[in-house]
């Protein structure tokens, strides 16, 4: 069940939220664990089996980790001052299994469980930090539970630590300010998704299928795609972040207006931000981060990317992927990162885009070759002229689209909002009228329209 399907937002979350604020304050924890797993339970049975056993294990592994750290010995000490110890070895066999159930079900033929790569680097992310000493597990398995199958983020995330969990699950911050911010970013990223996000897929399709291929339509069907993958993506983080406020919870947010970066460097630091810090904070600073000599510091870049590459997919799309970021990168940090820096804002932001946006090929080609073949048709090569009658139509039909999704891309839409707030009463009046006609916009295009999936859902 999606947070865009109509039986969600029409009958689970309303029928979530009254028994949740109705409920007594010490068992509100329970009714959330409870709501959870009926949310996860809808995605199939065997999906909940999964979930399950990944809890029970990762809670026991927890336990056992923080015993061992308090009786800790050493096992074995190596070069470069590397220690095993008894703990260390624990965490160690405990995230391998994690990884090899992630493997399991990314790179063979099973059915992959929704939200599998979110929950399992959620609870790799509780173990280590059980390991380095940030909080101590709870012997009652329940809040481990909660904190890994928590509806609003189990199927694709953000990702949150545990510890800024903790608190929350024992006394959320259930105000009318959260639960009013809450609704309004929920309604936000419906927008985002369906408005924005579905049709953009539309127009992408329209471009894939015309019968000759010329520049123009492979331009138009990239920045499609690449407009699309943002609203669809950020609109399910904003509605997730949304849900957890209304219930009473407080998540950082997981982009900020990436398409505004000035460099790859600074686009990778505001898109899908929570998924940045887990590679940073459990693959980057434990290879030794930027800390050390440049050769190490080359690999250590592109170990985190193949890294991120392979977390998204199996195929050799995804690898290459990888690289490609890593490599743009490393340019970007030792080549011409200085040079660029000095050139306008906007010619920064208009390269980095590109650079994206010719990224995003691998993602939705169907293999490597494809991918190569269609960034040769952005340049002329294979395509029957620059443009024609079907490409011109293309645009001039989605000319209004490409407008207002670049506008809703970047604050402005936010500033006018703001800007409008001012007038007290009247902004206030006149901001909950457009949040209304929203929603009603969206609901009228779920109701009218065939239901499209979060493309993430398959990561």
């Amino acid at each position: 069940m999606a947070f865009s399907n109509l039986s969600f937002v029409f009958f689970f979350l309303p029928l979530c939220l009254i028994l949740y604020y109705l409920a007594p304050k010490k068992i509100k924890p329970g009714v959330m664990l409870l709501a959870s797993l009926v949310f996860y339970a809808w995605t199939g049975l065997n999906n909940l089996l999964v979930l399950v056993l990944v809890i029970v294990f990762n809670w026991a592994a927890g336990l056992e980790i923080y015993y061992l750290k308090g009786r800790d010995r050493l096992l074995w000490e190596g070069p470069s001052s590397f220690r095993l110890t008894l703990s260390g070895l624990s965490l160690a066999v405990s995230v391998i299994l994690n990884v090899l159930v992630l493997a399991l079900y990314k790179y063979t033929s099973l059915a992959m469980p929704l939200g599998v790569s979110f929950f399992l680097f959620s609870a790799i992310s509780y173990l280590a930090d059980i390991f380095k000493g940030d909080f101590k597990p709870r012997t009652n398995p329940f809040y481990c539970a909660l904190y890994l199958s928590f509806f609003p983020k189990v199927t694709m995330g953000p990702i949150v630590r545990y510890q800024d969990m903790a608190d929350q699950m024992v006394q959320p911050q259930l105000t009318a300010d959260n639960l009013t911010e809450g609704a309004l970013l929920f309604m936000t990223g419906l927008f985002k998704k369906v408005l924005l996000a579905d049709t953009l897929s539309k127009s992408f399709a329209s471009c894939a299928a015309l019968s000759s291929t010329t520049v123009l339509s492979s331009w138009l069907g990239m920045i499609f795609y690449g407009l699309q993958l943002y609203f669809d993506f950020s609109g399910y983080s904003d509605m997730a972040i949304g849900l957890s406020r209304m219930f009473g919870f407080n998540s950082r947010s997981n982009f900020n207006y990436p398409y505004l970066a000035a460099g790859l460097s600074d686009f990778w630091r505001r898109w899908h931000i929570t998924l940045g810090a887990w590679f940073r904070d459990y693959v980057y600073i434990p290879l030794g981060g930027s800390r050390v000599s440049v050769p190490r510091h080359l690999f250590n870049l592109m170990a985190v990317w193949i890294l991120t590459g392979l977390w998204h997919g199996s195929t050799w799309n995804y690898l290459l992927w990888g690289l490609y970021n890593g490599l743009i990168i490393i340019l970007d940090k030792y080549v011409v990162g200085k040079a660029l820096s000095k050139a306008p804002r906007f010619v920064q932001i208009l390269l980095t885009d590109l650079v994206v946006f010719v990224g995003w090929i691998f993602f939705f080609s169907p293999n490597a070759a494809s991918a190569f073949t269609y960034m040769g048709q952005l340049f002329g090569a294979q395509t029957v002229s620059f443009s024609n009658a079907q490409a011109l139509l293309i645009l001039k039909e989605n000319l209004p689209l490409l407008v207002l999704s670049l506008l809703c891309a970047g604050p402005a839409m936010l500033k006018i909002r703001d800007l409008i707030c001012r007038r007290q009463k009247i902004g206030t009046a006149v901001i909950t009228v457009c949040y209304a006609v929203l929603f009603v916009i969206s609901i009228a295009f779920m109701v009218s329209s065939t239901y499209s999936t979060f493309l993430y859902f398959k990561f």
